[in-house]
């Protein structure tokens, strides 16, 4: 796994280079305001009922093997999102002649990513649920881009 930050010397634009950006494939927001907890739940989750993270996945075109990594990948940016930031929270699927970006941004204050790589590494608890997500992107060989506040997450998948 790469992770880099918003700081790092690398920038969205250079990534979207390195995919050969052509264009947006998919936009989306969502935003419950005040029915959060009653308008959607996906097995304990909060995601909106009929979200299909197997389309997000199908859209990427991820080989065979991968299939299943950039799959929990993609719940875990979506859940995380949901979970811990605040919303609305967007989806953004950038497409390129030699890959996808999936970027999630929600509306949150963010984190300190640093700080919580480095309690990670320590074996400190660094999340209330213990920080799936962070633990799945740490173990992929994917590269993860973080911006903003950390409270934007870009999944780039090359062919």
């Amino acid at each position: 796994m790469i992770i880099y930050q918003g700081n790092s010397n690398k920038h969205f634009k250079d990534f979207l280079e390195d995919i050969e950006f052509k264009k947006i494939i998919l936009s989306e927001c969502f935003d419950y305001g005040e029915e959060k907890t009653d308008s959607y739940n996906f097995e304990g989750n909060h995601i909106p009922s009929g979200f299909h993270f197997d389309y997000l996945t199908m859209q990427i075109k991820p080989n065979k093997g991968d299939y299943v990594e950039i799959n929990k990948i993609i719940q875990d940016m979506i859940l995380n999102g949901f979970e811990r930031g605040e919303q609305p929270v967007f989806l953004k699927l950038y497409d390129g002649n030699k890959g996808k970006i999936l970027r999630v941004r929600d509306s949150g204050k963010g984190f300190d990513l640093r700080k919580k790589l480095e309690d990670m590494k320590e074996g400190k608890k660094y999340f209330k649920r213990q920080g799936f997500g962070l633990k799945s992107f740490k173990e992929s060989e994917n590269v993860i881009f973080y911006q903003g506040r950390n409270n934007i997450v870009n999944l780039v998948y090359l062919y």
